[in-house]
């Protein structure tokens, strides 16, 4: 890439929400903050067994509840002006979702594995932003300890639920009941 293109890339004008709708489908993570395309790389193959492990727990135990999940979780439009797309690691959502091509509402809940490059994006932006959208329940896996740490909604803000570290257990009962241990999530 030379200095010009690197430039015009820099300078582009924010994408819209009809622009980015229209867009053609990728397998590159692709996020949008303020209208601004971010192309990140895909995650280390750590991070993506926990993905996938986790979404086989969560499946097992949200069809009890009819919901579905997504992995990866696709695109959830959290604001439309300026835009902000996100994708979660992994979702949970009703089947209606499900069915939708991208999310426009909050999914039921959210997971997010910590990785070194997304660290500060999602215990900070992602965490506020998902708080703003009206997330119900946000869940960080970290897999160099590993834990677990549930968070819930609670008037825009997020408080801890419950977390478990290492061999221990994460039970939980809302949105739906699930029981894991975070080292269940480590290759």
């Amino acid at each position: 890439m030379d200095v010009m293109s690197l430039d015009v890339a820099i300078d582009a004008p924010p994408v819209t929400y009809a622009e980015y709708v229209a867009s053609p489908e990728t397998t590159q993570p692709v996020e949008v903050v303020d209208g601004r395309t971010i192309v990140n790389p895909n995650p280390a193959n750590p991070h993506q067994y926990a993905s996938a492990r986790l979404a086989q727990i969560l499946g097992a135990a949200a069809v009890a509840s009819d919901l579905c999940v997504l992995v990866p979780s696709g695109d959830w439009v959290l604001r439309r002006d300026p835009l902000l797309v996100r994708q979660p690691d992994v979702v949970v959502v009703t089947r209606e979702q499900a069915r939708a091509p991208l999310l426009e509402s909050p999914p039921v809940l959210a997971v997010e594995v910590l990785s070194p490059g997304s660290r500060e994006r999602d215990l900070v932006a992602k965490r506020r932003e998902y708080a703003e959208a009206g997330l119900g329940w946000y869940w960080l896996v970290a897999l160099e300890a590993p834990q677990a740490l549930v968070l819930r909604n609670d008037g825009g803000t997020f408080v801890e639920a419950a977390s478990a570290r290492g061999n221990g257990r994460l039970v939980v009962a809302e949105p739906f009941a699930v029981d894991l241990s975070p080292s269940d999530l480590v290759v």
